[in-house]
């Protein structure tokens, strides 16, 4: 569904590097993993986080040599209370929904559309497939 998502836009490319290595899976197994496979070795990383996750922060495995291979930008989730992350870390605002993965499958199990809350593709994949239902 990804592959779906991103289609026809150039600047995303889809990385099975999480599905490919057996669980669990951490994110800074992941950083190490997609850094070495780039030819650019001084490109800036960015971690974007919701900011109901960056409370979680400091449970992260290896979260201080995360810190350094990233930079951690935190995006503000609707409904969630104000995060009290690091200081040092970067806020965005952005316009965001208030809409989780977890609402868009009750709606489908609801019989609800989701029309208009995922890509035109990856709604008729999930109909198609009768996922979540």
């Amino acid at each position: 569904m990804v592959e779906l998502a991103i289609a026809g836009h150039p600047a995303f490319r889809l990385s099975r590097i999480e599905l490919d290595r057996p669980p669990p899976s951490y994110t800074i197994e992941t950083v190490r993993q997609l850094q070495a496979s780039l030819t650019e070795k001084n490109a800036t990383w960015y971690l974007l986080i919701g900011s109901d996750l960056a409370k979680e922060l400091p449970t992260w495995r290896e979260i201080e040599m995360l810190r350094r291979l990233v930079e951690f930008v935190v995006i503000p989730r609707p409904g969630a209370a104000p995060a009290r992350h690091p200081p040092d870390l970067k806020q965005i605002q952005v316009e965001t929904l208030n809409l989780s993965a977890s609402e868009i499958r009750t709606r489908i199990r609801e019989g609800r559309s989701i029309e208009g809350l995922v890509p035109e593709p990856v709604r008729r994949y999930i109909e198609e497939h009768r996922l979540y239902r």
